[in-house]
């Protein structure tokens, strides 16, 4: 006697309640570590006397399977150092369903995060207009910044009272070095958070990215590369020198290098089990949807390994979200809210 075949239609609506019952148990793990600590809220922890903001305007693409890890520090961070809103440009082909799921349950943070599904691809110049000619035109300020970049800084609790005494009316935009954070003997993916694990520096580089006021931005000719064209105003560093670049405004660096009152820590590499995976697999927002990672390139790799301790970025989030010295008062913590392994085998 034949068998009768049946197929099986599973409606998307229960899709979404078996997914979000996952996620739901994920993140009510029994060890009060992994869910009740750090889901408090988050608030900003020196709330600034100024009524000027500093918005952000940050492009993402396939960061889900870092939620738990790159996403929620990144934000808590920022958050607490002053940031709002905060313009999250979504730049898979379709709506990020784990990146919607990840939002729904962060209502903390929903009034300084805004998230936008911006599927054009290239999407780095598209996103940034996007943002400072539209979302963030009526902000004092807006950074541009990437979801591996910490803003450190060294004089104040709170971003918007940095740029109120470093970047007046005169100023357009300034720029903060990178200073370049290596893999920390960091082999493989590890479930903690990216400020504790990668704790040396390769040291301060003259590559810039840079905080500049929207109004101020040329919207005629429109070129980014770390900084910005600007129709008035001037480019300034962190020691208040004025940048001159009159014909050659795609210049992305600042070989002076001035350290003492702010620094961008860029964390390319976190480990080696990373950096394959963002560079030989997911590739970037740069390039084209579906084309081939460049995960080759040496000049990648520069500034990967070794470096002088410097913890300072860790401090920093520590003070300003309590809740993360946990892992400093027990290396063996971990978070596993959704991804307990990292999906990619490092070759």
């Amino acid at each position: 006697m034949a068998k009768t075949r049946y197929n099986i239609i599973i409606p998307i609506s229960t899709c979404l309640l078996i997914h979000m019952v996952f996620w739901s148990r994920q993140m009510t793990s029994t060890n009060p570590r992994h869910s009740e600590t750090l889901r408090t809220s988050i608030t900003v922890y020196s709330p600034s006397k100024h009524n000027s903001t500093v918005a952000v305007c940050l492009l993402i693409r396939n960061e889900t399977l870092y939620i738990d890890l790159y996403i929620d520090e990144w934000m808590d961070y920022h958050i607490a150092l002053g940031f709002a809103p905060i313009y999250v440009y979504d730049n898979t082909a379709t709506d990020d369903l784990d990146l919607h799921l990840w939002y729904n349950t962060r209502k903390d943070i929903q009034e300084y995060v805004k998230l936008i599904h911006f599927p054009q691809a290239p999407a780095q110049i598209a996103a940034y207009k996007q943002c400072l000619f539209h979302d963030a035109a009526n902000e004092t300020f807006a950074s541009i910044t990437d979801i591996d970049e910490f803003v450190v800084l060294k004089k104040h609790d709170n971003v918007v009272d940095f740029m109120e005494e470093h970047c007046n009316e005169q100023c357009g935009q300034i720029s903060l070095n990178w200073n370049m954070m290596t893999v920390s003997n960091q082999t493989k993916y590890r479930p903690v958070p990216t400020l504790i694990r990668n704790i040396h520096s390769n040291g301060v580089w003259g590559t810039i990215k840079v905080i500049v006021r929207p109004s101020y931005v040329d919207n005629k000719i429109f070129d980014w590369a770390h900084s910005l064209r600007l129709k008035k105003g001037h480019w300034v560093d962190t020691s208040g020198k004025v940048i001159e670049r009159p014909n050659n405004w795609k210049k992305q660096a600042n070989d002076d290098c001035p350290t003492d009152v702010a620094l961008l820590y860029h964390y390319r590499f976190r480990s080696k089990e990373e950096f394959y995976y963002k560079n030989c697999v997911r590739g970037d927002v740069l390039q084209p949807r579906g084309s081939t990672p460049k995960c080759t390139r040496e000049v990648a790799r520069k500034g990967m390994y070794g470096g002088e301790l410097d913890s300072l970025a860790w401090e920093k989030l520590m003070k300003m979200v309590p809740k993360y010295t946990i892992f400093e008062n027990n290396t063996n913590a971990t978070i596993k809210w959704l991804y307990p392994k990292f999906p990619y085998k490092y070759q």
